[in-house]
């Protein structure tokens, strides 16, 4: 993703305060942060910063996608991980996207018996977290 943040003068941070241990389809993984850290790259303005860090629960490890972008109105929050659904239409079209990232997005984390979730006030960024059983708690 690193290309593709210098061309827009995005800095990506990574803070990596936890390292739990979990059971994951890796290749599966890759495809769920790649879809998060190009949403937030896309969707912030030019120079910001785009922050991926770690965290540990009781039992459950936790990666999220923090942006300085435009941020998630309460209502789009509701829809947003549905099918065909984007944040804010009209200016996404122009960002271009079928609406099925973060619908795909959801389908694996919940495979890998998971969550997926947002947190974010319109014009102050987003942060969009995905969470995972512990190897020590790990589900059949």
């Amino acid at each position: 993703m690193a290309p593709l943040a210098e061309k827009r003068k995005i800095q990506l941070e990574v803070k990596n305060d936890a390292d739990p241990e979990v059971f994951i389809d890796r290749d599966r993984m890759v495809q769920v942060f790649i879809n998060l850290l190009s949403n937030a790259i896309k969707f912030s303005p030019d120079g910001k910063n785009v922050t991926v860090s770690t965290s540990d629960g009781a039992d459950y490890a936790e990666v999220s996608v923090t942006d300085e972008g435009r941020g998630v109105s309460k209502e789009m929050q509701e829809t947003i991980f549905e099918r065909f659904k984007q944040a804010d239409s009209r200016g996404d079209r122009k960002k271009g996207g079928t609406g099925l990232g973060l619908a795909i997005t959801k389908a694996i984390v919940e495979r890998h018996h998971g969550t997926l979730g947002v947190e974010s006030t319109p014009g102050q960024g987003s942060r969009f977290w995905v969470r995972l059983p512990k190897k020590n708690g790990r589900q059949s």
